[in-house]
């Protein structure tokens, strides 16, 4: 072997002109346990731990590469070029390698290019063998079965056998001299001007490059490059990709640095990451700026990443400056700048300014050859001049021997500050560089789509910085641009766009959910002959492009007439199918034809975007999401549908009216029977006050009110035992848990509590006949909190319930102590009572026998319905009720626990806070602001359980308003809200006050269609709507906001009842500005738990 100078570590040093090939051989001689890299076990978890490959298995595995390609091809004679595309192991450098040493070149394929391309680059190397090993890849197929006879194939070992198998050493005596100019490995580029070209990278070029990475840097600067040089390197670019080959032979072996591969059948990724530290010790990790824009937006992975990494290196592509920001806080970012065609240039920082958040400045060597000349007043074009004293170190003229400089066609600005530092502006081509370092050429789609089409003036295809592309129009007539007249201009060039699509990278497509409409006073800018100037256009709308990315589809450009339907609405099994697929665009849930969506777990948002759907696809501008609603299953909607597009719907208001009524009315007749059936009690009441005897079923006890009910239970000297029934099967570690969050009672001694599974609807509850009994024998009073809090399911979903208040007054009527039964209802049970009665201006506290008295939900209906039920048991059976219709429950005053998010009030709050306004009126109803904390409330309604029943004969319920008898005005709490949801806004910007009506369509904008974007799967659009809900949660509730914004009158409400029996209610003030600042700012804080979903009536 050529005799080599040799550093430290036992390397030869690169400036001694040496090989790689000749680099591994010695160090398999001389420190043959030395550790060259290491892969993971398994393919597809690193959970297995990893395989050390040190120098001597390094070498083996060359070896035995170049045996088997001696064996089957013979020696190579004109390095011919061997061909090859594989998953990311070892293989890569092991054949790169052994091909050289056995007289060939091997041309690295990516599989994202088309067999086109691929058989265009085959051709250009003229190459005539494709090497696979183990398993092909499905793109490989491609191309041999394109290439026929022209593309043999030859199977190396794998390396689990290369590994295995000892392999002879395969002699390479050739010196750096004889083959310096001789072409090691051949690239290519992106293919983003056109079929990607062979670029090939010689011996030479290698050692420029190690020489480049070796320079010692000028007095006061440090190398950075050599803050990983020898450490334990994590790369995670492609095994194709430019940077892997550097980094992977180039570091890997000239510095002595033990590379660490990535799994081989997993997407490189921000979780990729977290599982290779959980496994492995890496000191640096080079990536793809998408996996740190992933990282930036999960404080989870940045926080664990942070603690186990020192150093990440990104390349390939631009990262947004707010993301590099993110993670540059906490992890050092460095951030390189290279080449295909000349690798990356050689950086140094100033030793004692090593700052954080100039990761995104370059700091070029200056013995690189560099220049920066003006390219406009603020932009300067990168070039790198051939100069003989640094020839040794400038691998782009190994690449281009002929030229005298290169002119890179990439821009940078310089630092505002500091000199000699640069930041990437961008290029001087028309080349897009994705976010994770894809690139495409526009042009040819640009030109197609001009070409194609009149009416069109200007094309514009972006997408720098963004995961996919985006296409901008600019249309030649002056008409109005309407949805409507968008729809048809994008349907008339569509099929343009689709030839287009097929002729480009598959990243590099355009989506119908990313089409933009210029603006015709904006039109785009162009130069004096008229050619479109692309930064300058794009620069003036780039506030509409974050838009349009940010909201994906609301240009409703989505849903082309192509979409529509084309069935018989009579033909019903065709609908019902057309529903099932619908469906199944927003959500993995699949129903069955009588399956109830809201109960199977669909949600408001796909409600909405279900329902937008609908009216889209059938023509039907009426149909609204309170159709879903009231329709809540296959069978049911397909009705409705056909009953709409028969123009039934148009039903008159009194006829509607008439119906509605009917309906209640025969269900509480049913409900009636029920009671009938059972025998009237013959015990005498027994009340709480004076006794220490009171033994108390509570149902509900888990929910945001029957927690504070227990606590305030367990803190009354007159209450013995609670016995709580709630569905759970755990419900006592629910309570726990719950409870814990709230900062209440943890702690619940068997003497006073009992936790029991329930299912009221069933007989005896649900409870076994011993239980059953002994309650019978010793509850005193029932207090019924628990009832499902849904707005958006139908009457009908509430019978399990309603039966169970039959059932629970069946049990008040046989228990031996007469227990008074506290039944928890809602003032939606008769809210709309003064709009159905002109002669009533308040709504008493008395039972109404009015079926329309109730909002015209499901919850509400359901309400009233049992408050009848409940007032013909207590007459019939002799059942003592009083029944508190509760309204707006707030959070506690006392401790740090707020009500749950998913109710108006919150949801308003943080909707507002992402939309940067608040409503200036939350509607007439709303604006009077008579709320009680939920602490406040649990005191109230055990006032009410005292409350005593006059005379021997019970002649009917009793009945409570519980509203805040001390109202506010919303605009006395304006200037509070403003001001706290200003100082809790991240982007510091100050919150505008503006109508209900336009707030609402603030809100709405953010979530038109976004669920149907066509290119992703169907899980994902489940992320995106579940991330969407959190940031902007009254999306759900938007069918309540507009309600309210609609609303002619206001409701004002009886209390005198409610206050004589309650001297906390007859006491309490009004809401402060200083528990809505608390709550406001819990809310901005996160600081509430999924547990405490409701402060309402509810498990």
């Amino acid at each position: 072997m050529t005799s080599h100078a040799i550093n430290g570590a036992g390397a030869p040093v690169p400036q001694a002109k040496t090989l790689l090939v000749h680099i591994v051989d010695h160090m398999a001689k001389t420190k043959p346990q030395a550790l060259y890299a290491e892969f993971p076990t398994s393919p597809v978890t690193y959970d297995e731990g990893f395989r050390r490959v040190t120098y001597k298995d390094f070498a083996n595995a060359i070896n035995g590469v170049a045996w088997c390609l001696h064996g089957n091809l013979g020696a190579g004679k004109e390095l011919e070029t061997l061909a090859y595309i594989g998953p990311n192991n070892l293989i890569y450098p092991s054949l790169i390698l052994g091909a050289a040493k056995a007289g060939y070149k091997v041309l690295l394929l990516s599989p994202r290019n088309s067999v086109a391309a691929q058989l265009d680059l085959i051709k250009a190397t003229r190459c005539r063998t494709f090497i696979t090993s183990g398993r092909p890849l499905p793109s490989v197929a491609a191309i041999l079965a394109a290439a026929g006879s022209a593309l043999q194939t030859l199977e190396i070992p794998t390396v689990e056998d290369l590994l295995a198998t000892p392999s002879q050493h395969y002699p390479y005596d050739k010196t750096f001299d004889e083959v310096c100019d001789e072409p090691l490995v051949v690239m290519h580029t992106s293919g983003s001007t056109g079929f990607p070209k062979p670029i090939s990278w010689t011996h030479g070029f290698c050692a420029a490059y190690a020489t480049s990475l070796s320079l010692s840097p000028p007095a006061g600067f440090e190398s950075v490059d050599k803050m990983y040089e020898g450490n334990r390197i994590f790369v995670m670019f492609p095994p194709f990709h430019a940077a892997c080959i550097l980094h992977v032979l180039v570091n890997g072996i000239t510095f002595q640095s033990s590379v660490i591969l990535p799994l081989q059948a997993a997407i490189p990724s921000a979780q990729s990451l977290s599982g290779a530290l959980k496994n492995n010790k890496i000191d640096v990790a080079f990536v793809v700026p998408s996996i740190l824009e992933e990282i930036s937006k999960s404080p989870e992975l940045l926080g664990y990443i942070s603690s186990k990494l020192e150093t990440v290196v990104y390349s390939g592509g631009d990262l947004p400056l707010g993301c590099g920001n993110i993670v540059a806080s906490r992890v050092k970012v460095i951030n390189f700048y290279g080449s295909t065609e000349g690798a990356s240039l050689p950086l140094v920082s100033l030793t004692e300014d090593m700052a954080r958040e100039d990761w995104k400045y370059l700091h070029i060597h200056p013995n690189a050859g560099v220049e920066f000349r003006p390219y406009n007043d603020t932009v300067y074009e990168l070039f790198i001049v051939r100069e003989k004293n640094f020839e040794n170190h400038q691998p782009i003229f190994k690449t281009f021997p002929d030229l005298q400089e290169y002119q890179t066609r990439d821009l940078f600005v310089p630092h505002s500050s500091k000199p000699n530092r640069w930041s990437h502006y961008g290029r001087s081509d028309d080349i897009i560089v994705l976010v994770n370092g894809e690139k495409t050429y526009p042009v040819p789609t640009e030109q197609h789509i001009l070409s194609s089409h009149h009416e069109i003036s200007g094309v514009i295809v972006a997408g720098s910085q963004r995961f996919q592309t985006s296409l901008l129009l600019e249309v030649t007539s002056k008409e109005e641009l309407t949805p409507s007249r968008k729809l048809t201009i994008v349907e008339a060039i569509w099929p343009s766009i689709e030839k287009a699509n097929t002729t480009c990278p598959t990243h590099a497509r355009i989506a119908r959910s990313h089409i933009f409409f210029v603006p015709s006073d904006r039109p785009m800018i162009r130069t004096p002959k008229g050619t479109i100037m692309r930064a300058a256009s794009l620069a003036q709308y780039n506030k509409e492009l974050d838009v349009l990315y940010e909201t994906a589809d609301q240009t409703s450009i989505e849903f082309s007439t192509a979409s529509i339907p084309q069935l018989d609405l009579h033909d019903f099994g065709s609908l019902i199918s057309y529903l099932k697929r619908t469906i199944s665009t927003f959500t993995s849930v699949t129903f069955d034809d009588e399956d109830n969506f809201f109960i199977n777990g669909m949600d408001s948002l796909q409600a909405l975007l279900f329902a937008r759907n609908l009216k889209r696809a059938f023509n039907l501008p009426q149909l609204a999401v309170n159709d879903i609603y009231s329709n809540p299953s296959l069978i049911l909607l397909a009705r409705a549908l056909q009953h709409a597009s028969r123009q039934e719907q148009d039903m008159s208001p009194s006829l509607l009216a008439e119906t509605r009524v009917k309906r209640i009315e025969h269900l509480i007749a049913e409900y009636y029977s029920l009671i009938d059936r059972i025998p009237s009690s013959e015990h005498s009441p027994v009340s709480l006050s004076g006794t220490k005897s009171g033994s108390i079923l509570l149902t509900g006890s888990t929910g945001g009110l029957g927690s504070y009910i227990l606590q305030r239970l367990l803190t009354t000297a007159t209450t013995a035992h609670v016995y709580c029934l709630n569905r759970s099967t755990d419900s006592k570690s629910l309570q726990i848990e719950r409870n814990r969050s709230r900062d209440l009672l943890t702690e619940f001694p068997k003497d006073r509590v009992t936790f029991l599974s329930a299912d009221l609807s069933k007989s005896k509850l649900g409870l076994g006949d011993e239980v059953y009994n002994y309650l019978l024998q010793n509850v005193t009073q029932i207090i019924h909190n628990a009832w499902p809090v849904n707005f958006h399911i139908n009457l009908s979903s509430y019978h399990p319930h309603l039966l169970g208040v039959v059932n629970l007054a069946k049990f008040a009527s046989e228990a031996s102590r007469s227990p008074s039964f506290l039944y928890i209802s809602s003032v939606s049970a008769v809210s709309n009572f003064t709009s159905v009665s002109d002669s009533v201006n308040r709504i008493p506290e008395t039972i109404i026998n009015e079926a329309l008295a109730s909002e015209s939900m499901g919850y509400g209906e359901s309400k009233y319905i049992s408050e009848r039920i409940l007032d013909y048991a207590s007459k019939k059976i002799q059942v003592k009720v009083n029944i508190a219709r509760v309204g707006q429950i707030a959070g506690p005053i006392q401790g740090p626990s707020v009500w749950g998010r998913d109710e108006w009030f919150p949801s308003l709050m943080i909707s507002s806070s992402f939309v940067g306004a608040v409503p200036n009126s939350l509607g007439l109803d709303l604006d009077r602001i008579d709320w009680i904390p939920v602490d406040a409330l649990s005191e109230i309604l055990l006032e009410l359980c005292q409350f005593p029943q006059h005379g021997k004969e019970i002649d009917g319920a009793k009945v409570f308003n519980l509203v805040n008898p001390r109202q506010e005005k919303w605009g006395n709490f304006l200037a509070t809200v403003i001001e706290v949801l200003s100082s809790c806004n991240s982007a510091g910007k100050r919150i505008e006050k503006i109508s209900l009506k336009s707030w609402i369509q603030k809100v709405e904008d953010t979530v038109d269609h976004q669920s149907h974007h066509r290119t992703v799967e169907s899980n994902e659009k489940e992320t995106c709507f579940n991330r969407l809900v959190e940031l902007n949660p009254a999306i759900k509730l938007i069918h309540f906001y507009r309600a309210e914004e609609k609303s002619k009158k206001g409701k004002e409400w009886e209390t005198e009842r409610a206050q004589m029996q309650s001297k906390r209610l007859q006491n309490l003030g009004k809401v402060e500005n200083i528990w809505l600042e608390k709550w406001i700012k819990a809310w901005m804080n996160n600081n509430f738990t999924n547990s405490n979903k409701s402060s309402g009536a509810g498990e």
